[in-house]
């Protein structure tokens, strides 16, 4: 695309003042690649050569060579500038942030270079399966490039944690760090579910590391937003704790300055549903959401009668919280209704946030809904909301149900019976909601690393609920639960239209 209209911004791709990209070489030990490194003089005006050049590199320097990008690494950099940050952002704000403001601080922060990798491995990851004409045949190379990007993923949590304790107004890296990793953590999963998906219907067995095990992806979900918040709100609160408390969120919000607004330079500016759910499953679920939404409160009402321990009563309390919320998302996606806030005061107290670059600030208040909604606020952000707006508390247990549903074809996949215990009448409603906003996440799989993950997500916990023999206590006689009705005329809907995969 034209990256020419980027001259004219105050912040631009610039290679830093020292001789070398001071990122870990994390490429597998395995790998082919050879072991090149990046360097920069003052004679190539901000490019990048691919070629060492040894008399550029003082004798200090020189044992901090294993601190360099690897050839390998510098071609997920590469991706990561070209593709992967122009087909995330919705509009000429987040692709500012995305392709000039990050990798500008990535250049100087190795826990957010680290996580720049590792988010442009599962696109590249992406781009294989989706684009290759036979991708199962590529499993070899999908397999080193999602474990290259666990590793980079995991090396970013490990540094990152350093670096908080280390130097504690340093919050830029820390913000764009976790915005990443939201992106890494649903793109991973994804990537994950669509092979799975595909191998399933093709009779192949895939390798552990590469099936979709975990329920990751929704606290990854909630990170950008937990440090957010929790700048904001969190003043006498150590900053080390910012992404272990889930944050109260923005009594208010502010639009702070921003480059211009233009799509030009966005690939592919996606709001949600693809075309054919567009066309066909949003105007069913728009349809039928109503009646199933209101038994699922009345089904609330009956446990909340019922619940006798401080331990299932607080598991309660969440769970109807959480179900508030999602009332308030289904009549934002379909009846176009915002929660009111209130109008913004004269002085509007930023805490720690204060510190923190107007660019960024602004990004972040706009990805996590934290700042006032606009008109132009994609779909998948108020749909996937709800994971930083739900207690942490329900995140928890419906993660800790989550991760107790065996994946077919996995090492410790176990029969139902000896693998789950009966479900108590309290998870049986945080899954009962769960299965509820998962049907909303299906109408996302336009988003490429959204996906097929509502879809995937939904058919375990129908699985979950046939196994536990609860399912049909949720409906009434010759009725089916309207998850399941949903999840149904998802799959028959995709084959009558074709499956994009």
């Amino acid at each position: 695309m034209a990256e020419e209209d980027f001259t004219s911004q105050s912040l631009m791709l610039e290679v830093p003042e020292s001789n070398y990209l001071g990122v870990p070489d994390l490429s597998p030990s395995c790998s082919s690649w050879s072991d090149n490194y990046v360097y920069a003089t003052d004679s190539t005006t901000g490019s990048l050569s691919p070629y060492p050049q040894p008399s550029n590199l003082k004798a200090h320097e020189e044992s901090q060579v294993s601190n360099l990008l690897s050839s390998q690494d510098l071609e997920l950099l590469s991706h990561y500038i070209t593709h992967t940050s122009r087909v995330i952002p919705y509009d000429q704000e987040d692709l500012y942030a995305l392709h000039v403001g990050i990798p500008n601080l990535a250049f100087r922060n190795k826990p957010l270079m680290a996580s720049i990798l590792a988010l442009s491995a599962a696109c590249k990851s992406y781009d294989i399966v989706q684009q290759s004409p036979e991708p199962l045949e590529r499993l070899d190379e999908l397999h080193e490039l999602l474990s290259l990007a666990d590793k980079h993923h995991r090396t970013s949590l490990h540094q990152i944690q350093g670096a908080i304790r280390d130097k504690e107004e340093q919050y830029d890296p820390v913000l764009a760090n976790a915005a990443l990793m939201v992106l890494y953590g649903s793109s991973s999963h994804c990537v994950r579910v669509l092979l799975t998906q595909m191998a399933t219907r093709r009779g192949i067995i895939l390798d552990d590391e590469l099936l979709p095990t975990q329920s990751q992806w929704i606290t990854l979900i909630r990170a950008a937003h937990t440090a957010y918040t929790g700048l904001l709100n969190g003043p006498s609160e150590q900053f080390d704790d910012v992404f272990a408390s889930p944050g109260s969120g923005a009594s208010a919000s502010i639009t702070f300055e921003t480059p211009s607004s233009s799509v030009d330079n966005v690939y592919f500016p996606e709001d949600g549903p693809s075309e054919g759910t567009k066309r066909f499953l949003f105007p069913i679920v728009s349809a039928t959401y109503g009646p199933a939404v209101d038994k699922l409160i009345a089904r609330a009402q009956g446990l909340e009668t019922r619940t006798t321990s401080i331990a299932e009563s607080s598991h309660a309390s969440s769970c109807f919280a959480s179900l508030d919320i999602l009332q308030d998302i289904y009549s934002t996606v379909f009846l176009g209704k915002e929660t009111t806030v209130d109008a913004e005061p004269p002085f509007f107290y930023l805490g720690r946030l204060q510190s923190v670059s107007p660019w960024l600030r602004s990004y972040l208040g706009r990805v996590t809904s934290s700042t006032l909604p606009t008109p132009s606020k994609p779909l998948r952000r108020t749909i996937m909301a709800f994971l930083n707006r739900v207690p942490l508390e329900y995140l928890h247990l419906v993660q800790s149900m989550l991760d107790r549903i065996p994946v077919v074809g996995h090492v410790n996949c176990m029969d139902w019976d000896v693998s789950m215990s009966a479900a108590t009448p309290t998870q049986q409603l945080a899954i009962d909601i769960f299965a509820h906003w998962l049907i909303l996440v299906m109408l996302l799989d336009g988003v490429w690393w959204i996906g097929g993950i509502g879809e995937w997500e939904l058919g375990r916990v129908l699985s979950f609920a046939d196994a536990q023999g609860w399912g049909i206590e949720l409906t009434e006689p010759g009725e089916r639960w309207w998850p399941e009705s949903m999840y149904n005329v998802k799959k028959e809907l995709a084959e009558h239209v074709g499956r994009p995969l």
